[in-house]
């Protein structure tokens, strides 16, 4: 039986139906037609949640009818602040909650009815003075982050539950006590996390799936260990060893107080959140160990030695993220998987990647400011997205000899970096692939065909770009790094202070001349069509026509041009993209075409000398803060931004439309 699952309904029905218009993705509840049968959760498309539950005959509840002819709740309208939920709607049995039900209700209480099986995801989530819960016998499972910051201080779990999804109880601050059923088979992770208050944890002997470390929070210390976490002695699989929690060749968590861990023999895998934030500061782990999985040691801040065995084959995401004082680490030649930010703000001085590894997670290295070199392993064909972004010392950087592809923003924000030397075979350049960094020239072979975005964006030490005569896609041309295939402006390659852009021309691209005080005067073409995010930040040119083939300026295009006086918008331009003129300080002449139809979030933010702009009546849209309140608007009169200006606290003047 299928119960698709609704967002809050803690107000009126006119509030709860527009919130489900906003979701996109939410959870379908499928029951199975026994009572002891498990519920299986799944992810639809919800546009049509609206028109399939019903509003129940006395006005408090949403409902849908199951398969088997029962109900699930899917929202509550009412008000009670104690509330027992019928075990009946409209002559229907009530046999799940479904997610997002009660979301933000203002509970203090709740009975959940007999007959109910499944307490779906989000279910009660941010109830936040839910104190009290009584659950029916024929509770089965209860979904992820069911009841995620609620105020509970003591839960009963009746004998009948197998099932706690991931994080069902996190953020209950005041939670000081927890039974768990003897029929409780399997627990996601975090299912307790960040319950402070949480004493006396005793793990049923049928309990034998931990998804995770279920109490990634403070009171997992030594103390908790030695008196408050018990495991039934029967229980076929967990353990305690040396303040570990461990299942079978599994660790599921430690002691996050304890300063040097020794992992025992025969662990094959470290589970998700296993030393959370713990303050570890050496850990040895065995040989055998195959997989440490995502967030192991996550914000394990005062780690500064773990020794990781040859057999180790994948390090899981965000893995070691936030170890600020690891600052060396030996990556065994057998390793063949790093995740997405698995060593993000780390304090890695160095990094030599294995020749056997395989795949490389989005931002695996990213924001380590003390990083100076990395080598990667010759065979590796793709550098992924974010990789080394913002590791702001880099200095070395030894590339694959098989590389193929450098994925966007891979290197951006290293501008310690002043040489790269692209491998011949280089086939893909990601967009903003080497944003900001510090290099002066870079040697671009024939291999590269395809470029995404720019991948020079605002590289203003770039001054030669060394190309064959014949290049597929890329030529320098007065002074300008320019995609011929597209018709695109990548980079000024000068700093003259004058620039024509060649006729022809459709785009600049983002960035492609940012960065350039010393560029004073500029000619676009007639042939212009976009001009891209950042293209001329930080530029010292005094006027600029935009040509009228421009239908946006993006965001940020003109940032901080701050010598920039007069602008020239022709008819055709419909969008001034946010900060579009943030900080331009001496724009005194702007005058609005009579297409315009929306000005972006802080698009004159701080332009202190524009004293007056005239606002068309063809502007349908503006964002807070568009222009400082030193500025005087004059409207045009049929303006349909008259209201919003108003409502903003906007002082304006009306003025007849020429």
């Amino acid at each position: 039986m299928k119960l698709p699952p609704v967002l809050s309904s803690r107000h009126k029905e006119a509030i709860f139906l527009m919130k489900r218009m906003l979701c996109v993705l939410l959870t379908l509840l499928l029951c199975a037609a026994s009572a002891q049968a498990d519920a299986v959760l799944d992810t639809v498309d919800y546009d049509n949640a609206a028109e399939i539950s019903t509003k129940s005959q006395d006005g408090l509840y949403l409902y849908v009818v199951l398969e088997d002819g029962t109900a699930g709740i899917t929202g509550y309208l009412g008000d009670e602040t104690a509330l027992v939920i019928p075990s009946v709607l409209d002559d229907l049995p009530v046999t799940a909650i479904g997610a997002y039900a009660f979301e933000y209700a203002p509970l203090t209480s709740v009975v959940i009815p007999e007959g109910v099986t499944v307490i779906d995801r989000k279910a009660f989530a941010a109830a936040s003075a839910l104190k009290e819960i009584t659950l029916p016998s024929t509770l089965r499972e209860i979904g992820e982050e069911a009841f995620i910051g609620c105020a509970l201080e003591k839960v009963t779990l009746p004998e009948g539950v197998e099932t706690l999804g991931e994080r069902a109880f996190a953020c209950c601050g005041q939670l000081k006590t927890i039974t768990l059923p003897n029929t409780l088979r399997r627990m996601g992770y975090g299912v307790f996390a960040e319950c402070d208050a949480l004493w006396g944890l005793t793990l049923p002997a049928s309990l034998t799936e931990i998804d995770g470390n279920p109490i990634p929070a403070i009171p997992l210390s030594r103390h908790f260990f030695a008196n408050s976490l018990r495991i039934a002695p029967d229980n076929p699989v967990l353990h305690i060893e040396n303040q570990m929690l461990l299942a079978g060749d599994q660790l599921i968590c430690a002691a996050r107080d304890l300063r040097e861990v020794t992992v025992p023999e025969g662990i094959t895998t470290i589970v998700r959140g296993a030393f959370y934030a713990a303050q570890v500061e050496k850990v040895t782990l065995p040989e055998g160990l195959m997989e440490i999985q995502q967030e192991a040691f996550y914000d394990c801040f005062a780690l500064r030695s773990i020794s990781l065995p040859e057999s180790l084959q994948s390090i899981g995401a965000s893995a070691f993220s936030s170890c600020r004082a690891l600052a060396e680490i030996t990556l065994p030649e057998g390793l063949r998987t790093i995740g997405t930010r698995a060593f993000d703000w780390t304090g890695l001085t160095s990094l030599h990647l294995p020749e056997n590894l395989e795949e490389i997670g989005c931002s695996a290295f990213s924001s380590n400011a003390k990083l100076k070199e990395v080598t990667f392993p010759k065979n590796l064909r793709v550098i992924p997205t974010d990789m080394l972004y913002n590791c702001s010392a880099l200095e070395k950087v030894v590339l694959p000899e098989k590389l193929e592809r450098i994925e966007a923003s891979a290197f951006a924000y290293c501008e310690a970096l002043t040489e790269i030397d692209l491998p011949e075979g280089v086939q893909f350049l990601g967009r903003n692939a080497f944003e900001r960094c510090g290099f002066a020239s870079i040697c671009i072979s024939d291999s590269v065909t395809e470029i995404e975005g720019n991948p020079f964006k605002n590289c203003k030490a770039l001054r030669t770009v060394e190309l064959s005569p014949n290049h597929p896609l890329l030529t320098v041309q007065d002074g300008m790094l320019i995609d011929h295939v597209h018709q695109r402006v990548l980079r000024r390659l000068t700093t003259d202070a004058a620039c024509i852009v060649p006729e022809g021309i459709k785009e600049i691209a983002d960035g492609a001349f940012g960065r350039i005080p010393e560029l004073t005067e500029i000619t676009l073409p007639d042939s212009l069509k976009r001009i891209g995010e950042a293209a001329f930040i930080y530029c010292g040119m005094r006027e600029i026509t935009i040509p009228k083939g421009v239908a946006e300026l993006e965001r940020a295009a003109f940032l901080h041009c701050d010598q920039l006086e007069t602008v020239h918008l022709q008819e055709g331009l419909h969008v001034i993209g946010w900060d579009a003129f943030w900080e331009c300080s001496k724009l005194t002449d702007i005058q609005l075409p009579k297409t315009l139809e929306q000005i972006g979030l802080r698009a004159f933010e701080h332009c202190t000398s524009l004293k007056q702009l005239t606002i068309p009546a063809s502007i349908t849209t503006l964002y807070a803060d568009f222009v400082d309140d030193g500025t005087e608007l004059l409207v045009e009169r049929g303006s349909p931004m008259e209201e919003w200006l108003q409502e903003k606290g906007y002082a304006y003047t009306m003025v007849e439309a020429e």
